[in-house]
């Protein structure tokens, strides 16, 4: 075992028992100090890394893996936190990645949210995919239609990420299928809502047959065809699946709805600083982006009236 091994599982360990990093993060900075390591030959100890040798990882990043502006940004905060870590372990001083002129531009681009044709022919694709399945068969948990529905308008009514979804327990849901525990990045607990009767009540019967298979309270409340996790990937492809039956146009992912339900939101006049805990930003700046992307559909509503054009 080399030493950068053993600095590499020391830090991932700091990051995942002191800092309660999320998993998805975790898991992130083990594949960029992989690649670093890698990219340094596992020889080199890492107190011989310098500053030059930090600067030529970052071009190797986007000129040899080609890797665009966002991952770029991402592997270098990795290494940078790793090496600020180090020197205060101790293990080397001071830091190569300290004072590095080092700066990556990432594109602006606004979320793109669904419209509202969008989402209603979303939801229509999972209805038509179960129309030839049995009705029992339909009402159990483990089908992937009904699943899939539930999963697609529980983040449209609260704008949870994905991996929250498939975190999700039977003890997170309060008995009327109202009040939801998310357990958010960086451990960060909070409550969401679902205000919808139809909806409620869809999940709590839900909620309900998953009881009646047997499942604990700890038990994950979305699963799969076999019983088992909804993993985020599932759901991924799934949406995918679904956006090729609808026809659209446009990719849509899981954070699609998670854009569509924040966005929704504002332009419904909710106050952004309830999106914002909705959405479980941890500072406004961040819920503001969809400020813009609401001013956006405010132009487009303008631009398609044109209320001078009526005087010519």
């Amino acid at each position: 075992m080399t030493a950068h091994t053993v600095h590499i599982q020391g830090f991932i360990d700091h990051c995942r028992s002191i800092k309660s990093l999320s998993t998805n993060t975790i898991k992130a900075y083990q594949q960029d100090l992989n690649i670093f390591g890698n990219f340094l030959n596992q020889k080199t100890s890492p107190e011989a890394v310098t500053s030059e040798k930090i600067i030529d990882f970052i071009e190797y990043l986007r000129v040899k893996r080609q890797n665009g502006p966002a991952t770029v940004r991402r592997r270098w905060i990795c290494i940078r936190k790793y090496f600020s870590w180090m020197a205060g372990q101790g293990f080397l001083s001071p830091s190569p990645c300290d004072n590095l002129p080092v700066r990556i531009q990432l594109p602006k681009r606004l979320p793109r949210a669904l419209s509202e044709p969008q989402v209603s022919r979303m939801l229509m694709a999972t209805k038509s995919s179960a129309s030839t399945g049995r009705k029992t068969e339909f009402q159990k948990p483990s089908n992937m239609q009904l699943s899939t529905d539930l999963a697609l308008r529980l983040m449209i009514a609260t704008g949870i990420r994905v991996g929250e979804l498939s975190s999700l327990r039977l003890e997170d849901v309060s008995t009327d299928g109202e009040r939801y525990r998310i357990r958010g990045k960086g451990s960060r607990e909070r409550i969401v809502y679902v205000m919808n009767p139809s909806l409620q009540e869809r999940l709590r019967s839900y909620m309900s047959a998953r009881y009646s298979d047997g499942s604990k309270p700890s038990s994950s409340f979305f699963v799969n065809r076999n019983g088992s996790t909804l993993t985020p990937q599932t759901l991924r492809l799934r949406i995918k699946k679904l956006a090729e039956l609808s026809q659209s146009e446009t990719r849509i992912t899981p954070h699609s709805f998670r854009h569509t339900a924040a966005t929704m939101l504002l332009e419904k006049g909710v106050d952004i600083r309830f999106v914002q805990k909705l959405l479980g930003h941890s500072t406004i700046s961040t819920t503001e982006i969809y400020t813009h992307v609401s001013d956006q559909s405010l132009r487009n509503v303008l631009q398609n009236a044109d209320p001078v054009a009526l005087f010519g």
